[in-house]
């Protein structure tokens, strides 16, 4: 089993920020598989199901059977890290077989960057995953949400999208959704080459 998590932080006051584009995009991608993301266990709510393609092997994953682990970690972004490991504990999933949806404000808006590993950039998520996981080795999907150099990052992240960006926010989600699939289907090194320098 694969496990896709998105990142962000809980409750209406956060719903349609720029940090919680990591839950949009898993979001989707449980609505176009299919895979309903409302059960809650281990402080997240997770679905389980199928995504078409998995039956074979490719040059990162190994052999999958297509059965993919959806979850949106509800602990709030700095304390990601406890739900996605007692997740993957439970399940014992390897890191290599854990994907992670975030924002990422050193990337332009709309930028995709896909990574097997690597350091937190200064993401807490990401860093409170890497010390429960001990260990930088899982794949991450990174999302750009642009920047405001006028405006300390930690606020600008939790404001919503500008309207301009709104227009183009469901292409952006759709692309990041279709490198979730090639990610599953067809492994990450051929999903960073394809998805990386698309603007």
């Amino acid at each position: 089993m694969k496990a896709i998590f998105g990142l962000g932080n809980p409750g209406k006051k956060y719903k349609n920020t720029r940090h919680n584009i990591g839950f949009m995009v898993v979001s989707s991608f449980g609505d176009e598989t299919g895979i309903s993301i409302k059960k809650r266990k281990f402080n997240a709510k997770i679905g389980i199901g199928e995504v078409a393609g998995g039956a074979g092997d490719n040059n990162v994953t190994g052999s999958w059977d297509g059965k993919a682990l959806l979850a949106l970690p509800q602990m709030y972004m700095n304390r990601s890290g406890y739900s996605v490991s007692a997740i993957s504990n439970f399940y014992r999933l390897p890191p290599k077989d854990i994907v992670v949806v975030f924002d990422d404000i050193d990337l332009d808006f709309g930028r995709i960057r896909i990574r097997p590993g690597g350091g937190s950039g200064g993401h807490k998520g990401i860093k409170s995953i890497m010390e429960e996981l001990d260990t930088s080795d899982f794949v991450r999907v990174r999302i750009g949400v642009g920047r405001d150099r006028k405006e300390d990052p930690a606020k600008f992240v939790l404001n919503q999208f500008s309207t301009d960006e709104k227009v183009q926010l469901e292409d952006i989600i759709t692309r990041a959704r279709d490198a979730l699939f090639s990610i599953l289907q067809e492994g990450v090194d051929f999903t960073m080459n394809r998805f990386n320098e698309k603007i």
